[in-house]
């Protein structure tokens, strides 16, 4: 039987899962998910968020929370419905999407409070280099047609050569449990502060996936010297060559282009700009290797 979020609030309230009497209000945001702070008459702020999905998603989030429990960024999980219907926890302040925040500044932040604290997975679990979400070639075929004529043919071949060297060079690296939808739409910010980060969507992968995947959720300040300072402060980053960043960034920013074009196409102008700028960074590296 389907249930609504009314249902779950009138089981909240009738198994008191949270102090009652309580108000609360719809949030927005979540692409798939049904979102509602829970509130107090002597707060001004809300004091839950109660969170509905398909148990699967729930199971997945509810689980990644719990791994990472010790990092504060990450929401407080107050409880768990057995069934997997819906979850409850602590409410963060904050806005998403703050673009008054340098880019450089928060990407330290992210290494320093958030990715330097990821656990790794089992070796016996761990995908394999091809299967990684890093170096998809199915992936990369879905961005290949959703950008269609804004690239060329010669782009996409350009890729998914990437894409085999980094196959190559993630023989034997180690994965980690990572968020998985790492971008400023789901980072809050308060007063300038990084505040909280929501809706992961749990993977696995180096921890380099979220590093650039984070860098490449906006289109502004996409130059090397802005990732660069948060990328030497990633542990267990040790690229197999001096174009390790690079590669990363352009795999990185091809799929980018495509969600962009998906959900966010007036900020398509910007991902070119930065694709041309870090293929003319490849092209530099490459001329500088063949006159070493």
């Amino acid at each position: 039987m389907n249930i609504t979020i009314e249902g779950v609030l009138a089981e909240i309230r009738s198994r008191e899962l949270v102090p009652v009497p309580f108000d609360y209000t719809p949030l927005t945001g979540g692409t798939v998910s049904t979102l509602v702070s829970v509130g107090y008459a002597d707060s001004k702020l809300p004091r839950f968020v109660v969170k509905m999905n398909k148990p699967a998603v729930i199971q997945a989030e509810a689980a990644f929370l719990k791994t990472y429990e010790t990092v504060p960024l990450f929401p407080t999980l107050h409880y768990v419905d057995s069934g997997d219907r819906f979850m409850i926890y602590r409410y963060i302040p904050g806005v998403t999407d703050e673009r008054r925040v340098k880019k450089k500044d928060w990407m330290c932040t992210l290494v320093e409070d958030v990715l330097n604290h990821y656990v790794q997975v089992p070796g016996d679990s761990a995908p394999e280099p091809s299967a990684r979400l890093s170096c998809s070639i199915s992936g990369f075929e879905w961005a290949r047609n959703v950008i269609g004529e804004h690239l060329d043919e010669g782009d996409y071949q350009f890729v998914v050569e990437l894409s085999r060297q980094a196959v190559e060079i993630k023989m034997g690296r180690t994965v980690y449990l990572l968020h998985g939808d790492f971008g400023l739409h789901n980072f809050l910010f308060d007063e300038g502060r990084m505040t909280g980060i929501i809706d992961p969507i749990p993977a696995q992968d180096e921890l380099i996936y979220d590093l650039v995947y984070a860098f490449c959720s906006t289109p502004d300040d996409l130059d090397l010297g802005t990732i660069q300072p948060a990328a030497a402060m990633l542990k267990d980053w040790h690229p197999a060559d001096t174009a390790g960043l690079h590669r990363e960034m352009l795999l990185a920013l091809y799929r980018r282009m495509a969600c962009c074009i998906y959900y966010h196409p007036h900020d398509l102008g910007g991902y070119l700009q930065a694709w041309s700028y870090w293929r003319g960074l490849w092209a530099a590296l490459e001329k500088a290797e063949r006159f070493r």
